[in-house]
């Protein structure tokens, strides 16, 4: 079962470039033949997204549900190039690869949030910009998520 990831938290990354996953993260991570996380750069947003070894281990099992000549197979074996390994020290913390921290535009500090399966690391002043854009898309789409929810429960809309 993946675990799963919930609050928002920030921290600094220091002189040497290392910062701390936060605690209640960490403990869903903690793994005996892996201590750190899995990293990948969203496509979408500039963040990054933070998962387990059950993330890599999804997709592996997405990846054999097609044939390996097919487009799907394809595309999904090209995620596996994307998803960077980071080890974390003794004390939990990670540095993160530049490219990682060009993408989210991260310098000097990291917010951390819940995402259900993976969290995301983010530059907080990006993250406000997002939970607005969030909030928007969830007024704007509130009425078509009720009648698809009714819809599934069976009843009328």
């Amino acid at each position: 079962m993946e675990p799963t990831f919930s609050g928002c938290y920030t921290n600094k990354i220091d002189a040497k470039g290392r910062v701390s996953v936060p605690a209640p993260f960490r403990s869903k991570l903690a793994r005996p033949e892996f201590q750190g996380i899995t990293a990948v750069q969203s496509a979408k947003w500039p963040m990054i997204e933070g998962s387990g070894p059950e993330r890599t281990e999804a997709l592996i099992r997405q990846l054999a549900e097609f044939p390996e000549e097919s487009d799907e197979y394809e595309a999904l074996q090209a995620l596996f190039g994307e998803h960077t390994p980071i080890p974390a020290d003794t004390e939990g913390r990670i540095i993160l690869p530049q490219h990682l921290l060009a993408h989210a535009n991260l310098t000097d500090v990291v917010l951390f949030a819940g995402g259900g399966t993976v969290f995301q690391m983010w530059e907080p002043s990006a993250y406000e910009e997002y939970k607005v854009a969030m909030r928007e898309r969830r007024r704007l789409g509130a009425g078509s998520l009720f009648k698809a929810r009714s819809a599934l429960k069976g009843e009328a809309p």
